[in-house]
Formats: structure tokens, sequence, C-alpha cells
């Protein structure tokens, strides 16, 4: 598996983020969250955090949805706008159909 797209980047997000580096599986991780800075900088914190774990997992991050595009598979976490809540009911729905719209989902949903 190369490039594994989590969308939510607070603690879920960031603890998936670090499960999947440290177990070397993939090549690629990229967190995604609309909040500016929020997955560009757990992405970075991950990196850094790279050699002492023993991760050579190329970490990123990004405020666009569209960056999930190539993605293998892709985690929904926790989103920074709503500390505390990870996606569930509507909103989840919704995220689900907007990644559908994008192509990126073999199935419509």
């Amino acid at each position: 598996m190369s490039l594994v797209a989590i969308v939510g980047a607070r603690e879920i997000g960031g603890s998936a983020a670090r499960a999947l580096a440290a177990r070397g599986r993939v090549t690629a991780i990229r967190l995604i969250d609309e909040q500016p800075n929020v997955a560009a900088g757990k992405a970075l914190d991950l990196r850094q955090a790279g050699p002492i774990s023993g991760s050579d997992t190329s970490l990123d991050g990004a405020t666009d949805l569209a960056a999930a595009a190539g993605a293998a598979a892709i985690v929904l976490a926790d989103p920074a706008s709503t500390p505390g809540q990870a996606w569930s009911g509507e909103s989840a729905l919704a995220l689900v159909r907007r990644i559908a719209r994008l192509g990126f989902l073999q199935q419509s949903v």
C-alpha cells in the first residue's frame, strides 16, 4: 500500500498516522484537515519523530479533500473544527458523499 489519506488531524487522526508510520507498511501518509496548518503541523511533528521511532514513512498535510486522490485507503478521523468528536451521523455521510463525488470511491454512496 503506498498512500493512506487521513481526514481529520486531531487526536484520533494523529494517533492513526503515528501507528501507521510505526508499522512501516505504507510509503506515505497524508493528513487532511480543513483548519489551516493543523494537518501540516501534525505531519511535521510526526516526521520529526520518525528517526526516534525508526519510521521512514513520508508524512504531509493538506487542507483540501482533493489531496486524498490516489490514496489506497481513506481513514475518517476527528476534524479540528469539532474538538473531541469524530465524524458521525449526517456530517460523516456528507463527507463520504463528497469523497464519492471526487471519484475516490469505487461505488457511489
